[in-house]
């Protein structure tokens, strides 16, 4: 709605998308030769807005758009959702094509080289920094492989398997980042100050 509709032009066009939905709708506005100052409402379904029209051909503006804060942060908030997204089907990929190496190297044990069908995994919940890569057990030892890179303190064991006195016996190799306890755990926890990651046996 505008005050002087004799002497400023307002269109507003629509622009379609391919399926038929609204994708954007603007105002266009200009003078005529003998506009004088005039006020415009917009009107949306989140406010109404009032534009005064000044007729200046030496100063104006091209164009002038609203921007929504909630709109913003809803979009802020989707583009996260998707990166996370991202990042956990990347994760998913590289774990995937680590069983796929495993399964055809095998897996250095203290009984040699076993395949990976011989062996039980453990699935490893939590986030930390040294959340394991993986964590197996030929039926005597179980094998936790920290992240390669991984340069902080050896994590603690929490057992807790149940029918224990709790004593865990384990070494920790440099070369391979691997902690190795000397019997087959079913459910543990590792931590390391306020971080932990649980550890349980599949299957």
């Amino acid at each position: 709605m505008i005050s002087d509709p004799v002497r400023w032009d307002v269109q507003v066009p629509i622009r379609d998308g391919s399926d038929g939905k609204l994708i954007k709708q603007y105002v266009a506005i200009s003078p005529g030769v003998d506009a004088q100052v005039a006020t415009l409402m917009v009107f949306t379904d989140r406010r109404v807005y009032p534009v005064q029209l000044i007729p200046d051909p030496l100063h104006h503006t091209f164009m002038l758009s609203y921007d929504y804060p909630d709109t913003r942060a809803r979009e802020n908030e989707e583009r996260l959702a998707e990166s996370r997204a991202r990042q956990a089907a990347r994760e998913a990929a590289a774990a995937a094509q680590r069983r796929e190496a495993i399964a055809v190297r095998g897996v250095a044990t203290s009984q040699g080289v076993v395949p990976a069908e011989d062996l039980q995994f453990y699935t490893i919940t939590g986030r930390a920094n040294f959340k394991p890569l993986r964590v197996y057990t030929d039926r005597s030892k179980t094998y936790i492989d920290l992240p390669t890179d991984y340069r902080g303190d050896v994590p603690t064991i929490d057992d807790r398997s149940g029918g224990t006195d709790g004593t865990i016996n384990a070494r920790f190799n440099p070369q391979r980042s691997q902690i190795v306890v000397d019997r087959q755990l079913t459910d543990f926890y590792l931590r390391l100050g306020s971080s932990n990651v649980r550890v349980q046996i599949s299957g």
